[in-house]
């Protein structure tokens, strides 16, 4: 049987998403990183162990978010760049 001592020296994970806001914040961080960023730092500041988790959660989804972007944008222009564009209009010579 578990004593109450045994309880309490148990760590409790705390998990981001047990927060209230973790759904819409992980949202807009994904499609806007710049704003997870911002919103991430103020929560990191707060005093709650949950706020604090949520913050690291935001960042680290506007990091991802931006890397994403920036390979996907990096292999689409070297796509284009092999391959040249059709004209679409004539060319008069």
């Amino acid at each position: 049987m578990a004593t109450k001592e045994d309880t309490t020296d148990k760590e409790i994970k705390i998990k981001a998403s047990d927060h209230e806001s973790y759904g819409t914040l992980t949202i807009i961080a994904l499609l806007i990183p710049l704003v997870g960023l911002i919103v991430g730092a103020s929560y990191l500041t707060k005093d709650s162990k949950l706020d604090r988790k949520l913050g690291e959660h935001l960042i680290a989804c506007s990091v991802f978010a931006t890397v994403a972007v920036t390979i996907m944008w990096f292999t689409y222009s070297a796509f284009l760049g092999s391959h040249p564009v059709p004209v679409l209009y004539p060319t008069y010579q």
